[in-house]
């Protein structure tokens, strides 16, 4: 298991999301600026340790604000995504990861990676 509140980068996360608890959230630099080598983290909140009127505090942990980041997902859509990119292509590549990514966080759609590979 990976370790939690730490600053990876997503390719990173991307190309081992199994080692994620998938009851945990990703979050990216709040820039919006993301791409291979954009700075993240997987935190898991306990929402037994929120306030319910606070929804600030679940959107926004400590940890992601000393590090100027906001939620992108949550790791079982993240697992997901990979999963699916994998099914369609088991050798995809981690710049391919990224775009079914960030597809999927824009479009709330898994990405078709035969439309990739056309010519």
């Amino acid at each position: 298991m990976k370790e939690l509140d730490r600053i990876y980068t997503l390719v990173e996360v991307l190309t081992s999301t199994q080692d994620f608890p998938y009851d945990s959230d990703l979050f990216l630099d709040k820039n919006r600026d993301w791409h291979s080598n954009a700075k993240c983290a997987v935190i898991r909140i306990d929402k037994d340790d929120i306030d319910p009127e606070d929804e600030e505090a679940a959107d926004n942990p400590e940890f992601a604000k000393q590090h100027d980041l906001t939620y992108a997902l949550n790791m079982a859509d993240v697992q997901d995504i990979v999963s699916n990119a994998k099914q369609q292509d088991p050798a995809v590549d981690e710049a391919t990861l990224v775009k079914a990514f960030l597809h999927y966080h824009d479009k709330d759609a898994y990405m078709d990676l035969g439309r990739l590979y056309e010519p």
